[in-house]
């Protein structure tokens, strides 16, 4: 196994991307099937069941929202994590550079 680590940043910019429009796709599917659970247990109120499907698409809900923010949280945090590595790349660079400047 290497000890060195090197991921570009363009590539983390790329994949930050790819993340953000992941979590931004998912938005209407996953506000769809939750409607269609709702609907079913609102159609099902009177039935003995229809109580606890209401409970499931409450906690699909929840759960499946918290998915796709995440999803695109993930893609902010590696766009963040690509800016801050240039960033300091550069410093460090400049800072040596200066050093050697006649």
């Amino acid at each position: 196994m290497s000890d060195k680590l090197a991921v570009p940043f363009k590539e983390l910019r790329a994949s930050g991307g790819a993340s953000g429009q992941v979590g931004r796709d998912l938005a209407p599917h996953v506000s769809k099937a939750v409607k269609g659970m709702k609907d079913a247990a609102e159609g099902l109120r009177d039935w003995s069941f229809g109580t606890a499907l209401e409970y499931a698409a409450s906690e699909w809900d929840t759960a499946l929202e918290g998915m796709r923010t995440r999803i695109g949280r993930s893609g902010e945090l590696l766009t963040d994590t690509a800016n801050g590595q240039q960033w300091t790349d550069s410093r460090i660079y400049d800072s040596f550079l200066k050093g050697y400047e006649r």
